[in-house]
């Protein structure tokens, strides 16, 4: 594997800790996969901004953007709209408006609301990096803009959700504002430092001190706070703790992958599920539901069953992957369309 290898493997850990987080493994494991989620969101905002490219115009950055997250988000929605109107009698109109909504209370495949919120992201951290660049200022400057956007996020985090709003004498309740944005701050705060931190995690080596106190932190946050995080149920509890665990997790995983990437199958493994993360967010879920309650029918043992369940909605979505990339219609609904 090249220099930055194991940065596809923290990817592949990050998409696993995903899947096992919407699997029945969850019920089963809920304080171990609760204390993971206390990095998991904020590692993948953080990886998504390590290579990061706004050098670009506008105009085609925006179209890259949509072509690469929007594209098969909208494609995936929409036929699942359409099989659900057909063949399940849904209703149209509100499922509809709900995936142009695009947050995880409003689609079916609540999953891929990373994709739209991505999107946003992207946008906004091209913003601040192209016209203000950010790149350039010092890294007291840096961490202190990053520290305030998050402290500002989650200061108005609850602020759109759940809230009772009254619209021609209907009654709704807000679930976040579409595309997530209301979690924009919080969540480009973790994709900035991962793009000003880019030297550091390309040229990555391990400080023993450093991991040391990363995983006493992240115990210590774990066993003695009552810290949470859960970005698509608006959920940033006792936020510098959570912090400080959310950090310290990420420079673990960044160890680990490091180290499991020394390993020839293991990190080629790893890596490749990193690789293909897209269609493993999009398919891992409805899979894993499918393939629980086969199961259910054949096994009696509610965690085999689940670790079943767990390991075939990795492994068919790695299937489907290998299918769109080798199909040319396929490939150009789901994936980035070849420019020169």
């Amino acid at each position: 594997m090249n220099r930055v290898g194991y940065i596809d493997v923290a990817r592949g850990i990050s998409i696993i800790l995903v899947v096992a987080f919407h699997s029945n493994l969850k019920v089963i494991f809920p304080g171990f996969l609760d204390a993971m989620g206390l990095f998991r969101m904020p590692l993948f905002f953080f990886l998504s901004g390590v290579f990061f490219n706004f050098r670009s115009g506008a105009k085609k950055f925006v179209v890259l953007r949509i072509d690469a997250l929007l594209k098969p988000y909208f494609i995936t929605l929409f036929l699942v709209l359409t099989y659900s109107v057909i063949f399940q009698g849904d209703e149209f109109f509100g499922q509809f408006l709900g995936i142009l909504y695009g947050n995880g209370d409003t689609i079916k495949w609540s999953p891929m609301w990373f994709l739209t919120h991505l999107f946003v992201v992207h946008l906004f951290c091209y913003f601040v990096l192209k016209y203000f660049e950010f790149q350039n200022w010092s890294v007291l400057a840096k961490f202190t803009v990053v520290f305030i956007m998050f402290a500002v996020g989650c200061y108005f985090l609850s602020c759109f959700w759940n809230k009772e709003i009254n619209i021609f004498n209907n009654v709704y309740f807000l679930v976040g504002l579409p595309f997530s944005i209301d979690l924009v701050l919080i969540s480009s705060s973790f994709f900035l430092m991962g793009n000003f931190l880019r030297k550091q995690v390309v040229n990555f080596q391990i400080n023993n001190f450093y991991l040391l106190i990363s995983v006493f932190i992240f115990l210590v946050v774990c066993l003695f706070t009552d810290s949470k995080v859960d970005l698509n149920k608006r959920i940033y509890s006792y936020p510098l703790f959570s912090l400080l665990a959310s950090v310290s997790g990420i420079y673990f995983v960044l160890c680990f992958s490091k180290i499991v990437s020394g390993f020839n199958v293991v990190g080629r493994i790893l890596s490749y599920i990193g690789e293909s993360s897209l269609f493993i967010l999009i398919f891992h879920m409805y899979i894993g539901i499918v393939s629980y309650k086969v199961l259910v029918e054949y096994l009696e043992s509610d965690v085999l069953i689940s670790i079943v369940a767990f390991i075939i909605s990795i492994g068919f979505s790695l299937v489907i992957k290998e299918v769109v990339s080798n199909n040319r219609v396929l490939s150009a609904l789901y994936l980035p369309l070849k420019r020169k």
